[in-house]
């Protein structure tokens, strides 16, 4: 269940395009956009599409997701921009970028293990990162970034990594 308030979809077909492929709505005090084509007489099915997320507000997203009892807050946007086939969706291919902004983003396990690591001094233990940023590229059935950015008052930490379909 999610909730928005508001929802547009259009697709017009001249031609051998399903182009003007438009959708927008705005779920959680923000808007998301998504515009593309599907060539539906290809084989596989064909796809280019671009998705703008603009604002949406974690807290209240938090609610529907089953990372509710986690506290997390901010703004949350990105731009995606996604090229493949519906018929072999894990060759899709794509890059973007996420912005979150005043924010409370909660503590992973990683970022645990990572202090402790490092031996901290307890203070750095309680951090809450307030703002996060990356750019990533998808290709290879995984989802890359190079330039991760989490920012707090005391600390940035900056790392970069790879998350694959499968979520291993």
């Amino acid at each position: 269940k999610y909730n928005f308030q508001y929802a547009y979809f259009k697709a017009d077909q001249p031609g051998k395009f399903l182009t003007k492929l438009s959708f927008w709505v705005t779920p959680y005090d923000g808007k998301i956009t998504s515009k593309g084509f599907i060539h539906i007489h290809q084989q596989g099915l064909p796809f280019s599409i671009w998705t703008r997320i603009n604002d949406i507000d974690l807290a209240q997203l938090r609610q529907d997701m089953p990372w509710e009892k986690h506290e997390i807050s901010g703004r949350l946007s990105s731009d995606i921009n996604l090229e493949g086939h519906f018929e072999k969706l894990q060759e899709t291919k794509g890059d973007g970028s996420i912005t979150i902004q005043d924010g409370s983003l909660w503590q992973f396990q990683l970022l645990k293990g990572i202090w402790g690591s490092l031996l901290l001094t307890p203070e750095f233990e309680n951090i809450r990162f307030t703002d996060a940023q990356c750019s990533f590229k998808i290709q290879n059935q995984r989802i890359t970034t190079n330039n991760l950015v989490l920012s707090s008052k005391p600390v940035d930490l900056l790392g970069g990594g790879w998350i694959s379909f499968d979520r291993k």
